[in-house]
């Protein structure tokens, strides 16, 4: 294992807490497309359903932040963590890509 503060793996997400990895709630049940850690302290994970939501590592909080209706292809975070480039599943809708910041305005 990598000595990282999470491992993905398929479906699921392993936090080191202390001497340990424990689960992390995913807050939706279909398959991840990202799982990011951002300079906020927190793991952002984004669901091929649209789902996206946001863990506190410290607090072990789960936050589910919002959903893309029509699903998520893929997603990228920029370098700073200020913006967030999305790509929906049906690329022939009008949000199909959508340039966002970090609050997902």
């Amino acid at each position: 294992m990598r000595k990282n503060n999470f491992v993905k793996s398929c479906c699921l997400v392993y936090v080191w807490n202390d001497e340990k990895w424990e689960d992390v709630p995913l807050g939706c049940a279909t398959k991840l497309v990202n799982v990011s850690f951002q300079l906020d302290g927190c793991l952002w994970m984004c669901h091929l359903s649209g789902c996206v939501s946001k863990f506190d590592i410290l607090t072990f909080e789960l936050e589910i932040i919002g959903e893309q209706e029509d699903g998520i292809q893929s997603i990228k975070w920029s370098p700073d963590g200020e913006l967030v480039v999305m790509l929906g599943n049906v690329i022939q809708s009008d949000d199909a890509l959508q340039l966002l910041s970090a609050d997902f305005d």
